[in-house]
């Protein structure tokens, strides 16, 4: 299906490619004030009842996943045939450098044999083609020195460590995906390099998630689900979290030391946003029961970080 339009601005990854599931039409994308986007049906846009909406962290975690282990093969394949082809392109400019040195090199024996070949009284002959015998010889040299050259600036001996280089590459996508210099736009992009649409359907039973469906530019589909947790468990940071949290609480680490180790593992709060020093020093409770680590005061003087409990909703990083 066409008319996707070009990728635009922002951190949903799947603008431009979602199909509602229910009904069949465009799902846009919204960005709410201060929050994580969101998939929605355009259906309300035309005047009637949306169908349903969704968070896009989950939806785009899902697919880009999907993506990148769908191309790592392809991107295997790819690199195989790069070294080929890089190998062969090495042979063909060997060849015609080798062509060139051996002319250079019959040049320069012609030349000798007619040197030797000339009378010793024929002294300006003899001068004459030793001065030519000299000039090929020179010719000879700057073939061989050019050649050399050339293999140094050009890599024409491909190594084992230089095809090894290559195939690496194989294994790369994911990271130049995930870097930070890579932005939402070259991501987006990325993407629709082989994915043409992505079906979203809402499933109620036997528990709430979200089917996703991708539609490749190469007609097969590839069908997955993610969960989709109430607008009240979408704030909730993750259990695993919590604990840690706790732990380095239990530690005597300061918020600021809390949040650098929570963003050294890549942890998010319930919203997708990284952890900071002023999240942990503003949004968590206080509690009573526990003297602090680094000393007698109590934690009833010391702001507990945000994730403490559960059903804390962290402050948006």
């Amino acid at each position: 299906m066409t008319g996707h339009g070009a990728p635009r601005r922002g951190e949903a990854l799947l603008q431009g490619l979602l199909l509602c599931g229910c009904c069949g039409r465009r799902m846009r994308t919204l960005h709410h004030h201060a929050q994580e986007p969101a998939y929605e049906c355009s259906r309300r846009r035309d005047g009637e009842k949306t169908c349903w909406s969704t968070m896009a962290r989950r939806i785009d975690e899902k697919v880009v996943g999907v993506f990148l282990s769908a191309v790592i093969p392809a991107e295997l394949e790819l690199s195989l045939a790069v070294v080929a082809e890089v190998e062969r392109q090495a042979a063909e400019v060997e060849k015609q450098w080798r062509l060139r040195l051996e002319r250079a090199r019959y040049e320069a024996a012609r030349a000798e044999r007619q040197y030797q070949a000339v009378e010793p009284e024929n002294r300006v002959v003899a001068r004459t083609l030793e001065t030519r015998w000299n000039q090929k010889l020179q010719e000879l040299l700057a073939v061989e020195r050019e050649m050399e050259q050339a293999k140094r600036a050009q890599k024409l001996d491909l190594s084992d460590e230089d095809r090894s280089a290559i195939l690496s590459l194989a294994g790369d996508l994911p990271k130049v995906f995930h870097a930070p210099t890579t932005t939402a736009a070259d991501r987006k992009q990325l993407l629709r390099l082989l994915i043409a649409d992505v079906v979203l359907t809402p499933l109620e039973s036997p528990q709430r998630q979200t089917q996703i469906r991708i539609l490749w530019k190469t007609g097969a589909i590839t069908e997955v689900v993610a969960s989709r947790p109430t607008s009240v468990e979408q704030c909730k940071t993750a259990p695993a979290v919590v604990a840690l949290v706790r732990e380095l609480v239990a530690q005597g680490q300061s918020n600021e030391q809390i949040a650098r180790e929570l963003s050294r593992r890549q942890l998010r709060t319930g919203r997708g946003h990284n952890f900071t020093s002023r999240c942990c020093a503003t949004s968590g409770t206080i509690t009573k029961s526990r003297a602090c680590s680094c000393g007698n005061q109590t934690d009833a003087a010391r702001p507990l970080p945000c994730a403490t409990s559960a059903n804390v909703t962290p402050c948006r990083g």
